[in-house]
């Protein structure tokens, strides 16, 4: 498909992602949005639309809001290096360091769609990016294929959209897949399933690291790094790694100047000698298991709810229960946790709200606790999105008095 010739699309959604890309449309001239029954040659469509009902409705080729911008971007002459992140865990971490060692734009799942970038202006389009994709964004995004690629996990996630995971797995390692001898792929080589998600494969063609085996080269790093957890080593380790390749540099003098992702185990409040901490992207086990181990356990008094994932949470559940960190219930599936906890654990109680139990847990609190959000569940039953969630424990935890 020319996208520098006339071309009907549709836009799909009505969201972020819906609202930048019919923005995009109006900048390119050549470009017209239409409805389904105008004869669309391409649709766009937000990464929460399930692909698969819309391929069974429309002939049309269907692709993200990524793809759209990169073939847009390419079509001015411009060619970006495009250095991806993806992963179940810290990708949104990982990103963030990447760009902040590069100064490169930030874009994709992080918040900022890349088609907000894209202009008929070459000169307006950075020349590096560093982009967050999920899975979502990947399976829609056939043919992209980025410059530098880290996968930093893959742990059980989305199953209720991908089905297996085997095909959560595949998803994640396609993007290697596609990459040339001039690329460069960094992974973990201690994660299972990316290690079982590439056997199927013949062996990849890009530059291939495992950020793991760099961890000598990277101590001076390591050490000065504000950031907390073995999970936030890994991070850095992947970002560096990536950086290095693309810019051979010493990053050492960026160290100092990193901040913490919002949401993501985000100091909000001290508040009598209690430190509140907003973990809100803690959307599954998993995250939430790095969460606990960034800290001691047993001073916490940790936050679970929300809608629950299709995931087993029994190894969270094991070390809350060996640890006995305190644990408050809240939302659609604070149900679930109570029936799995309460007779095992240090229980504190059950809230309908979000807000209730960051009371409950204001409460219960004594010098020296940390109160952790990480809810290991996506948000959606109370709140739009992890952000949203993550916005108004930081607006309760502010009113809390002593």
């Amino acid at each position: 498909m020319d996208f520098t010739k006339p071309l009907k699309i549709t836009v799909f959604g009505a969201g972020v992602t819906a609202t930048a890309v019919r923005k995009a449309i109006t900048r390119f001239p050549h470009l017209q949005e239409v409805a389904t029954d105008e004869h669309p040659e391409i649709g766009i469509l937000s990464p929460g639309l399930v692909t698969a009902d819309y391929q069974a409705k429309y002939t049309f080729p269907l692709i993200s809001e990524i793809e759209l911008a990169d073939h847009l971007i390419k079509s001015t002459g411009k060619t970006p290096t495009y250095l991806v992140v993806s992963g179940t865990n810290g990708k949104t971490t990982t990103t963030h360091l990447l760009g902040h060692f590069l100064d490169a734009a930030l874009a994709g799942n992080i918040g900022i769609p890349l088609i907000d970038y894209a202009t008929p202006d070459a000169s307006k389009i950075p020349d590096v990016f560093a982009l967050e994709m999920s899975s979502y964004q990947i399976e829609q995004s056939p043919t992209f294929t980025p410059h530098g690629y880290i996968l930093t996990n893959i742990t059980e996630d989305h199953l209720d959209r991908h089905g297996t995971m085997a095909h959560y797995a595949e998803l994640k390692i396609i993007l290697a897949t596609r990459q040339s001898a001039k690329h460069c792929f960094v992974y973990n080589s201690d994660d299972d399933w990316t290690r079982k998600a590439l056997q199927p494969f013949p062996p990849l063609r890009p530059t291939t690291i495992d950020f793991l085996s760099e961890r000598e080269r990277y101590v001076a790093e390591i050490a000065d790094s504000p950031l907390l957890g073995e999970h936030n080593v890994h991070n850095l380790l992947a970002a560096l790694t990536m950086a290095t390749w693309f810019r051979p540099a010493s990053y050492l003098n960026k160290i100092n100047t990193i901040k913490a992702v919002p949401h993501r185990l985000e100091p909000v409040r001290l508040l009598n000698d209690i430190t509140y901490i907003n973990d809100s992207k803690g959307t599954n086990p998993d995250s939430t298991l790095a969460a606990l181990r960034s800290v001691d356990p047993q001073s916490v008094l940790l936050l679970l709810g929300g809608r629950r994932k299709q995931a087993s949470y029994e190894p969270l559940f094991a070390v809350i229960r060996n640890d006995q960190v305190r644990v408050i219930g809240f939302g659609e599936d604070g149900p679930f946790f109570e029936e799995h906890l309460a007779t095992s654990t240090a229980w504190l109680g059950l809230t309908e709200t979000m807000t209730q139990a960051i009371h409950l847990a204001h409460n219960n609190a004594h010098a020296g606790d940390i109160v952790l959000l990480s809810p290991s569940c996506a948000s959606f039953d109370e709140f739009h999105n992890f952000e949203e969630r993550g916005n108004v424990f930081r607006d309760v935890v502010s009113t809390l008095s002593t």
